[in-house]
């Protein structure tokens, strides 16, 4: 019965309120894991980063803020070089699927499409039976 008398209250209070109790409960179950993601990333170790890549390093590997920007720095393209999007390791069989996948949906939707054209102008779907004419009096 609160819970429903809360949810009744938020909701007349209009969008702005309604917007703002979501924004709460996102805050609430997220907030937490928000800061201890914060704390664990102002700590610049690379330990972590060392253990998801299977080495195991029992001690503080601090980064320096000249190794912190070398390890974010952004790549660039050699000049002369072009850039693919042809993935050379991407199975053969992937790509047929996805283009199978793709004209299949294609080719629902046009059935749909037509379905409802064949609907608008008769008035009934082709499986239905087609309406009795009344007798003329």
């Amino acid at each position: 019965t609160a819970a429903i008398g809360y949810a009744t209250g938020i909701v007349a209070g209009g969008p702005l309120i309604v917007a703002a109790a979501l924004l709460g409960v996102i805050l609430v179950i997220s907030g937490p894991s928000m800061i201890i993601a914060w704390i664990k990333l102002r700590q610049r170790t690379l330990g972590p980063i060392l253990d998801a890549n299977g080495w195991a390093i029992n001690s503080r590997v601090k980064i320096s803020v000249p190794f912190g920007t070398r390890l974010t720095a952004r790549a660039r393209i050699p000049s002369g070089a072009h850039r693919t999007l042809k993935d050379p390791y991407e199975p053969p069989a992937t790509a047929r699927r996805v283009i199978l996948l793709l004209g299949l949906t294609l080719i629902l939707a046009a059935a749909a499409i037509r379905v409802h054209a064949t609907h608008f102008n008769a008035g009934r779907y082709f499986w239905q039976p087609a309406p009795i004419a009344a007798p003329a009096p």
